[in-house]
């Protein structure tokens, strides 16, 4: 159980450290095209609560249409597909920010959760003071994180992510505190 739970925490510690590794533009794409991903499968599968739409009228169905009306249609036809695409990608855009701090909290809550737990095993005892040193080691990691994001192109040292991970990682020790306690009283009880 130990050595499992020590790769786990490795390479949850790694696979954070290759992401804070990649510049902010690599990034940046990445997540953007998860968000358009996840954005565009939502809207595929969202109900469709209007009613349908008259098709555009080409100009090969409507003969009485004069010059200037087939220019004003197609120019309102182009707005409306620019104004289309000007609301996805503000959408999209507010997915990926959504993205982000969700994966800050994710990598941060897993990551805590193991420390948590490595550290009851090692223990052998559900005691709420083995909570402040695993906090504090994946506060510390945390830290070094944002350090080791100066150094790398278009990133910087940022509060909020800091923030965003000491959430992640609260929620992670507790959960796995709890996950410890209740799994101590099933062994426990069956046994």
């Amino acid at each position: 159980m130990i050595v499992v739970l020590s790769i786990l925490i490795i390479v949850n510690m790694g696979a954070i450290y290759y992401g804070s590794s990649i510049e902010s533009t690599t990034s940046g794409k990445m997540t953007k095209e998860i968000a358009s991903s996840i954005y565009d499968h939502t809207e595929t599968i969202k109900p469709d609560n209007k009613k349908p739409s008259a098709e555009p009228v080409s100009s090969a169905q409507n003969t009485d249409e004069t010059p200037e009306q087939k220019k004003a249609r197609e120019e309102k036809e182009k707005a409306d597909v620019a104004r289309k695409e000007r609301q996805r990608e503000a959408a999209i855009a507010r997915y990926n920010t959504r993205l982000r701090v969700y994966l800050h909290i994710l990598e941060y809550l897993s990551l805590s959760f193991f420390v948590m737990l490595l550290c009851l095993v090692l223990a052998m005892k559900t005691s709420r003071a083995i909570m402040v040193p695993a906090a504090c080691f994946c506060w510390l990691y945390a830290l070094g994180d944002e350090i080791h994001q100066l150094f790398v192109d278009g990133r910087s040292f940022e509060i909020a992510d800091i923030m965003l991970d000491s959430s992640g990682i609260a929620s992670g020790i507790v959960l796995g505190f709890a996950f410890f306690t209740l799994l101590k009283k099933y062994l426990v009880h069956k046994g």
